[in-house]
């Protein structure tokens, strides 16, 4: 099943031909199927594909180091090399991008740190094992640094030596779809030569690390776990925003006392940029271009390469969205643009719920021919408000409208709740991040909003604003809809976090000092620690692992057992099945440990309900006949055998309806009346039927006489 990782993972590719095959959808695609074994497991402690050592003892490399990853120094034992090398160690319990690791590792983008090697790896005393990556170090100094230094840059150094190269990597990185997100002048190096290297993106999520200045508007306003994927643009974005410190030597994010988010909403980015530092000639146009705030019409690789080869370009008559001809004033501010006012409108949620019931809104965009789709989506939103009426109480009707007022403001903009803002796109780190950090307004937020399908709503604003890019990523918030809803073993919230996160391992209690990435891992590891079936079920969470990797779709139910209803939901029960899927799909053979354990606990199980002990002898044969095959369907079939549980059924009820009769006869005969009028009944009986016998045994000694 991860036939194509599993080559990448092994063998260089080149870049054309990956970029026309579309890598990372394949990747993306298998990424359920993999496994420890895929990535390739080293038995060495600190030994990486048998080629690099880690330095743990060293300590950590805290420049190298992020939320996701931890670095340190690594050294390759097997050649000569003079280079540096460093490890990223992957915590356990964050999703990565694995996909681009893989991908990545696969290919060669000259001038790009990244993956060399990847490996299941032991790591320390305890060889606990974690997900470890190779790096080349950077060589020279970050262009922060040389600047800070005194170095300068010619405007000509800067085209040719800095914005030509990265213009190129860039390229690469989106020809196979991957964005970078953390394109700053801080990952931006020069070696001795002068030659340009770029930190690798894949130790974080997109834009984890990215400092807020270097983000566009609507990514500076999300969580830190909730800025998505991203799109192309914003590493564009983010080089016109690197450019702009390397002229004016201005790095806004050590600058506290500007509130940079604010002064880019209200004037935009360009205008934000020149208030502090006159940017003119080819460099001013080309920033221009490249830090628009609106992303369709900001500039990409062509763009920066047409003025690089002969200097020739065009600016957009338009570079900035035009301000609405009078404002419309909240919390006495004005506002003639609608992205500023949904972000403060979010910020004053108490008093944007009573500023929205005004009907100021269409009024204010009525002036204006532009807003006629806004118009007529605050209308049609209005209208459905007032007919709404919610079986849940998971949102006030006032917070839902408010929520979906912001989104129709702006479409292309984050999801807004409160002081909570995200792309719907980054919703299960942005789960994973709460749970770890026990932010339980978060995650109840999210759980809410999955139950109550708040996100299929993008599918109407698609329709309002005759935009059909507005309603993807759907696919994977309604599936994760579906499973939130269900109650039964393999769903619930334990469910969304990996249906929302393919790159997370399970997290499940019992797996201790391993890494499981797949559910063959899960198999084997639950097989070699013979964990007792008890303890797998204290928890979802491991069975919600299993049941998203295989795709479950509906709670289980052991149908066989339908007349022994306490049965037909049993744990064990549900678990043995959900397990026997895995296995079946996985081809795992041999559970032998796995299978002992679980044959016991259902032999447990059914002495409690089994009546009939013949019967459960034989059932119990037939399991004991089966366990030592080590497959996990066996043991379910044999302990829901038909024919066996009939029989059981048909004897109990005829013995049940013999303990009835017998129970109704003992309740007639304990009132006194009863009993007295039985016995003077049943003992006229017994007197006439003796007289009989007597009358008859006189007529045959009587005749027996007279021969």
């Amino acid at each position: 099943m991860t036939l194509f990782i599993s080559k990448l993972i092994s063998e260089a590719t080149n870049i054309t031909e990956v970029s026309l095959n579309g890598i990372l959808g394949k990747i993306r695609s298998e990424l359920k199927d993999i496994n420890c074994e895929t990535i390739g497991i080293s038995e060495a402690v600190d030994l990486v594909a048998d080629k690099y050592l880690i330095d743990i003892s060293g300590g950590k490399i805290e420049s190298l180091s992020t939320p996701n990853a931890d670095a340190y120094s690594a050294k390759d034992i097997v050649s000569t090399s003079s280079q540096n090398y460093y490890c990223l160690v992957f915590k356990k319990n964050i999703p990565t991008r694995l996909a681009e690791i893989i991908a990545l590792k696969a290919i060669t983008i000259h001038n790009l740190i990244r993956p060399l090697e990847i490996g299941i790896t032991p790591i320390g005393e305890q060889g606990e094992r974690f997900l470890c990556v190779i790096c080349e170090k950077p060589n020279g100094k970050s262009l922060k640094e040389l600047i800070k230094e005194g170095r300068e840059f010619s405007h000509q150094f800067i085209l040719k030596k800095i914005v030509a190269p990265l213009n190129k990597i860039i390229k690469d990185m989106h020809n196979i779809e991957i964005v970078h997100g953390n394109i700053n002048p801080s990952t931006i190096f020069l070696d001795e030569k002068d030659e340009i290297i770029i930190s690798e993106c894949i130790s974080s999520l997109n834009g984890l690390c990215q400092g807020d200045a270097y983000e566009t508007v609507n990514r500076a306003q999300c969580h830190k776990w909730g800025k998505g994927e991203g799109d192309k643009s914003v590493d564009y974005y983010a080089l016109g925003m690197t450019i702009s410190s390397i002229i004016s030597k201005i790095f806004f994010e050590d600058i506290k006392h500007i509130n940079i988010l604010e002064s880019k909403l209200q004037n935009g980015t360009f205008s934000f940029l020149n208030q502090h530092f006159h940017f003119g000639g080819t460099i001013g146009d080309m920033l221009k271009g490249l830090v628009t705030d609106d992303k369709d019409i900001r500039w990409g690789f062509k763009d920066i390469e047409n003025i690089l080869m002969d200097g020739s370009y065009s600016l957009p008559a338009v570079l900035e969205k035009p301000a609405l001809p009078r404002p419309v004033i909240f919390k006495e501010k004005e506002y003639f643009h609608k992205a500023p006012l949904a972000y403060d409108l979010a910020r004053n949620w108490e008093d944007a719920k009573a500023f929205i019931k005004q009907s100021l809104l269409v009024k204010w965009l009525d002036i204006s021919a532009s807003e006629q789709l806004t118009i007529e989506a605050l209308e049609s939103l209005q209208e459905i408000a007032k007919k709404r009426f919610s079986s849940y109480s998971l949102f006030s009707k006032e917070d839902e409208h408010l929520i979906k007022v912001i989104i129709a403001l702006d479409p292309n903009g984050p999801v807004r709740y409160k002081n909570l803002t995200f792309y719907k796109e980054s919703l299960g780190p942005l789960l994973i991040y709460s749970i770890n950090n026990e932010e339980n307004e978060i995650t109840q937020f999210i759980a809410n909003s999955l139950f109550v399908d708040l996100f299929s709503y993008y599918e109407q604003i698609a329709i309002w604003f005759k935009n059909k890019n507005y309603a993807t990523g759907l696919k994977e918030l309604k599936q994760a809809t579906n499973n939130i809803r269900k109650a039964g073993f393999g769903f619930g919230i334990e469910r969304c976090c990996y249906d929302l996160n393919v790159s997370l391992p399970s997290q499940s209690h019992v797996i201790r000092g391993e890494i499981c990435y797949g559910i063959k891992d899960i198999l084997t590891y639950l097989d070699k620690q013979s964990i007792e079936i008890d303890e797998l079920l204290l928890k979802k969470n491991l069975l919600c692992f299993v049941a998203s990797r295989i795709g479950l779709a509906e709670e289980l139910r052991v149908t066989k057992l339908i007349s022994f209803y306490m049965l037909e939901k049993d744990k064990t029960f549900i678990s043995l099945m959900i397990l026997g899927i895995a296995q079946e799909k996985t081809g795992v053979k041999e559970l032998i440990n796995l299978s002992e354990l679980y044959a016991e606990k259902i032999k447990t199980i059914l002495d409690e309900v089994i009546k009939g002990e013949a019967i459960k002898k034989d059932i119990f044969a037939a399991i004991n006949k089966v366990k030592s095959q080590g497959n996990l369907n066996l043991i379910k079939q044999s302990a829901t055998d038909i024919y066996y549980l009939e029989q059981d059924i048909k004897g109990f009820t005829q013995a049940t309806a013999r303990v009835d009769f017998i129970n109704k006869e003992l309740e007639r005969l304990k009132d006194k009346y009863t009993i007295e009028r039985e016995a003077k009944e049943w003992g006229l009986k017994i007197a006439v039927k003796v007289s009989y016998i007597i009358v008859l045994f006189s007529i045959i000694l009587a005749i027996s006489g007279g021969l």
